[in-house]
């Protein structure tokens, strides 16, 4: 079978319907991606496993048929979703963040408000905007969308349409990413159904009525729970109530952190399914560069990723102008400048790999602070001046360094450095394996100011080990 047609179609991106579907030949399979169905995640996963034989593209099935007639022959697979819990997971990710709100939605829907609360959002699905003639595809009804499936899925038993689809489950991601939105938006996080009161789950099931009867699902129960409060500001309330503890001024910024997080992965999102659209095989060669960290802990599990740094925080004290080798995504940076008021620079390498990086460290208005510099073993680097401390954690750069090119290391750093000039480290475990570099620690650190344990890993005393020393 020919693929050049298809491939020209993707690119043209000639649709009329901008459901992404992911034509799999080699499997005689067409994946039609319903939004908030799993769509992008398995799209994603199609291209990453596939490569080349996945082709994802938008255009009608009319389209596809014209395009390679054998294609009408292929199996469409898809998934439904309980509309209830569809229309939430919509609302969390569209709506709910002020900060993640589409403009096209303020042209578009001049009635809806960024921020709007989920009972007020319901209402509004039953106003004429929000009906399915002028629905974007996330709170859309699926009845209309599913109706050139020949094997639907239900959401509830998604290794059932992976494993349809020739995929390995474990090629999903593994997160709770409603918890994450919940998060972003500044609200608490709680199962999908207890964002619903009466009224919001009488609107609901007016609207989605058709969706209800004939995906076979029913209205579910609502019982005791804690009365709804899903304005943000309220929630924001209720933290400033709290006293004016470290905790506290540690949950602000962390939410920053991760509204930052939020906006760059929807970003790259964005960028992506636009080459979906319009350049496969760019936006395969996109996917590969960015899975080793779009799909860890810097996006998808970013509260996870800074809530690490509060116990570090504690000892990070005693200085007022900080040099950071290795930067990364910049949370450990920006939480000593906005807790600590710390003047902070920094340098990382810039290899294509850590796209992810760059535009973190670009939405957290750092960029500019941090050098393109990668650190090797007796090399000169751009400390800047006044620096008092050096930090560098779980750096690669380290993994070869023995005793000596410790030693030059901190030599080099006493000479530019300032007052107590205090050394913050965790050294990369392979480090340790170097002749007398861990006796060398022992004997010039404190040693250790704490001690960091690695998870499903046999624990060994020098894993992780964060330690201080000063070159005074």
């Amino acid at each position: 079978m020919s693929l050049n047609k298809l491939y020209d179609a993707a690119l043209t991106g000639a649709a009329d319907d901008r459901i992404i579907k992911v034509v799999v030949p080699s499997q005689r399979i067409v994946w039609l991606g319903i939004p908030k169905n799993a769509s992008a995640s398995i799209s994603r996963a199609l291209v990453q496993h596939y490569g080349l034989d996945a082709i994802p593209c938008d255009l009608t099935f009319e389209a596809l048929w014209r395009l390679n007639p054998e294609i009408e022959d292929f199996q469409v697979v898809a998934i439904k979703r309980n509309p209830y819990t569809r229309v939430v997971s919509a609302w969390l990710n569209k709506i709910a963040a002020s900060a993640a709100y589409n403009d096209r939605y303020r042209r578009i829907y001049p009635n809806l408000r960024p921020g709007t609360s989920f009972p007020e959002f319901a209402s509004w699905l039953n106003s004429a905007e929000g009906s399915d003639d002028r629905a974007d595809q996330h709170w859309r009804s699926q009845y209309d969308m599913l109706a050139r499936a020949d094997k639907i899925v239900a959401f509830e038993d998604l290794p059932d349409c992976v494993s349809l689809l020739g995929l390995y489950p474990s090629i999903l991601p593994h997160r709770n990413q409603h918890t994450e939105m919940a998060t972003f938006a500044g609200l608490e996080a709680r199962p999908l159904l207890d964002w619903y009161d009466d009224e919001a789950l009488k609107n609901i099931s007016r609207r989605y009525a058709r969706d209800i009867e004939m995906l076979g699902y029913e209205t579910p129960q609502l019982g005791k729970r804690a009365p709804v409060n899903n304005s943000v500001s309220a929630v924001a309330n209720d933290a400033d109530e709290q006293d004016g503890s470290s905790t506290t001024a540690f949950a602000h910024v962390q939410q920053d952190l991760v509204a930052a997080a939020q906006q760059v992965r929807q970003r790259i999102e964005a960028h992506y399914e636009h080459l979906l659209r319009t350049d496969p095989e760019g936006a395969a060669d996109y996917h590969r560069r960015l899975t080793p960290m779009w799909k860890d802990k810097y996006l998808d599990r970013a509260p996870e990723h800074i809530a690490k740094w509060a116990e570090l925080l504690e000892h990070l004290d005693g200085f007022r102008q900080g040099y950071e080798i290795g930067v990364g995504p910049g949370s450990l940076f920006r939480l000593l400048t906005d807790l600590k008021q710390v003047a902070m620079r920094g340098c990382d390498t810039e290899p294509d790999e850590t796209i992810v990086f760059r535009e973190l460290r670009k939405q957290l208005g750092i960029a500019e602070l941090v050098d393109a510099h990668a650190v090797q073993r007796r090399t000169p680097m751009p400390i800047a001046e006044g620096t008092d401390a050096l930090l560098g954690f779980y750096t690669t750069f380290s993994k070869d360094f023995s005793v000596p090119d410790w030693e030059w290391l901190f030599d080099y750093c006493r000479e530019r450095m300032v007052g107590d000039k205090l050394v913050y480290l965790i050294p990369n475990p392979k480090s340790y394996n170097q002749d007398g570099v861990a006796a060398f620690f022992r004997q010039r650190a404190e040693f250790p100011l704490l001690d960091i344990p690695t998870p499903g890993r046999a624990k060994q005393w020098h894993e992780k080990t964060f330690l201080r020393l000063s070159l005074a």
